[in-house]
């Protein structure tokens, strides 16, 4: 079993919690806070862990400064309207986590960042490779994009595990919570019965939800309605009364189901290639006058700003991460127990006397 964490996610939805209770002018710039920020982090992080056991690889995917800031997008600029929240010491923010990242590495656990590389772009390329391997793999992340990337062959499997308190779930593809109840062991073949991510994911799946989608159809509602949260435009808009109208998802659902009326979309990659025939469709759904030629432009753009794919990632990128999955595949983290504690221990950040005070304050965010 193999856990891919978001540490983009980790780290920032964890700024909001430690936020204020520091005595600096900006949040973490007073080193109690640091220390505070940290410890809830590992906190986090080694329930997450403990949810199925004992992983055989932990991996920590740490973002760049992404390609997909240079591909020039209509109408927007990819994440630009992200502006850096200035009541933020962002020089103590990338320090910590910096600091923490290569604690982590010196006990086994794989750092994985690449130039260019979002963390996004990096989960895919680990789970999608130790898929192809015949290993299991659970990307832990609050990110709806990275459900696009949930497989399942019937053996092995990538899900989604979201770890946030409010709505665990473990999201799969369909089919796949019937075949965590199914007994199906071969005493011909010892990997049947030996060490099984199903066992370990079975179990941690008795007490969270398993919620199952249709990864086909995620990323084409993405391609297809882009994505506000990170400034991607739909393929068509239109203005109507002084109002700009966009594609929803009902509208795209119809699309989808108009689509494969004729030809089933089973890789969003030729979509492209169908403009004329997408464009004729959203005519009729939106009753709205498109064109092919902007259809298709939109199409590619959106393939590259939110699909995850090696079609799509440029190939230095997998270059890399090729280079260095050959050098850390053979890494495994140094913990007996997962816990706060034993995850930072050695370090700066963990100071006993505090734990009452981070008690209360954490309790209403578990």
């Amino acid at each position: 079993m193999n856990l891919i964490f978001d540490g983009n996610y980790l780290f920032y939805k964890t700024l909001f919690v430690v936020g204020g209770y520091g005595k600096g002018s900006k949040v973490l710039e007073d080193k109690d806070e640091q220390d505070m920020f940290i410890r809830k982090i590992a906190t986090d992080m080694s329930y997450a862990i403990r949810t199925f056991g004992k992983p055989d690889r932990v991996i920590l995917t740490i973002d760049s400064r992404s390609w997909r800031k240079d591909i020039v997008v209509e109408e927007a600029d990819y994440k630009g309207h992200r502006v850096k929240d200035d009541t933020i010491d962002w020089d103590s923010f990338y320090k910590c986590m910096n600091e923490f990242a290569a604690h982590l590495e010196r006990r086994g656990v794989i750092v994985s960042r690449e130039e260019r590389a979002e963390g996004d772009d990096l989960m895919y390329l680990w789970a999608d490779r130790l898929y192809e391997a015949g290993q299991d793999a659970i990307i832990i992340t609050g990110d709806k994009d990275l459900t696009q990337c949930v497989r399942w062959d019937g053996k092995n499997f990538i899900v989604v595990y979201n770890s946030n308190s409010k709505s665990r779930k473990i999201v799969a593809p369909q089919g796949f919570a019937s075949w965590l109840k199914k007994e199906d062991y071969d005493i011909f073949d010892a990997s049947t019965y030996m060490n099984r991510g199903k066992d370990l994911i079975a179990e941690a799946a008795s007490s969270v939800t398993v919620e199952e989608i249709d990864p086909k159809y995620v990323i084409f509602e993405k391609v297809i309605c882009g994505d506000a949260g990170d400034n991607v435009p739909p393929i068509f808009t239109w203005l109507q009364k002084e109002k700009t109208f966009r594609i929803t998802p009902a509208k795209a659902s119809r699309l989808y189901e108009v689509l494969n009326n004729n030809v089933f979309v089973d890789d969003v990659f030729d979509l492209p290639v169908r403009s004329n025939e997408i464009s004729t469709s959203i005519n009729g759904i939106c009753k709205q006058t498109s064109f092919p030629e902007g259809i298709k432009k939109r199409l590619e753009q959106n393939l590259q700003l939110v699909y995850l794919d090696k079609r799509i990632i440029p190939t230095d990128i997998q270059t890399a991460f090729e280079k260095s999955f050959n050098q850390d595949i053979s890494k495994r983290p140094a913990f007996k127990d997962y816990n706060m504690s034993e995850l930072l221990e050695g370090t700066r950040f963990l100071k006993d006397q505090s734990r009452t005070f981070e008690a209360d304050i954490f309790s209403k965010f578990k």
